[in-house]
Parts: structure tokens; C-alpha cells; sequence
């Protein structure tokens, strides 16, 4: 189930300056919190050599 924000604004203002300080948490890309990723192409190389 995804999060859902909801917001009632009062004015184009308030509209934009929530959606600017709500877009400084978008993700900006994939992070490997982990650190599986290497395991992953260690393995995968070893499994489907030349892929």
C-alpha cells in the first residue's frame, strides 16, 4: 500500500510552496543501502558469464 498525501490549499501560493518543499524528498536515484549489489554482479557473473 502506498503513502498518500492529501492537501487542501487556499491559494496558488500555498499550492507551490508545498510542492517545493514536498519534491526535496523525492528520490533522486537507486541507492544499495546494503551493499548487495556487488555480491549480485559477483554472482551473476559467475552464473551468466559474458551477459
Amino acid at each position: 500500500m502506498q503513502a498518500q498525501l492529501t492537501w487542501i490549499d487556499l491559494t496558488a501560493a500555498d499550492r507551490t510552496r508545498v510542492r517545493q518543499v514536498l519534491d526535496l524528498f523525492a528520490e533522486q536515484g537507486t541507492v544499495d543501502e546494503l551493499g548487495l549489489g556487488s555480491l549480485r554482479h559477483a554472482l551473476s557473473n559467475a552464473l551468466f558469464p559474458g551477459t
